[in-house]
């Protein structure tokens, strides 16, 4: 690995496990965290390595979700086995 990567290896304590996915619009990071069932998030933030994550919390929960897109007012997850798109506002809801 070069001197200069400082990789993100976990969120929320918790270790990535095969993340699929990063997106970036708005100040708006998504990570689709596949084997972990789980999207994180964090907004206002200028460093993906700083920022301060939150993870996506569905009616129903993830599974495998592998995709996210980030647009000026969503946050939109490909959840793969659930064969569903879900859509966030930037707070999560």
């Amino acid at each position: 690995m070069a001197s200069d990567v400082h990789p993100l290896s976990s969120i929320a304590s918790v270790a990535l496990a095969r993340p699929h996915d990063v997106k970036c619009a708005h100040y708006t990071y998504a990570i689709a965290d596949t084997d972990n069932h789980r999207v994180a998030y964090a907004t206002g933030a200028n460093d993906l390595r700083t920022a301060d994550f939150k993870i996506l919390d569905p009616q129903v929960p993830f599974t495998a979700p592998c995709g996210t897109f980030v647009d000026a007012n969503s946050i939109w997850v490909a959840d793969t086995f659930n064969h569903r798109l879900v859509e966030f506002d930037h707070n999560g809801i």
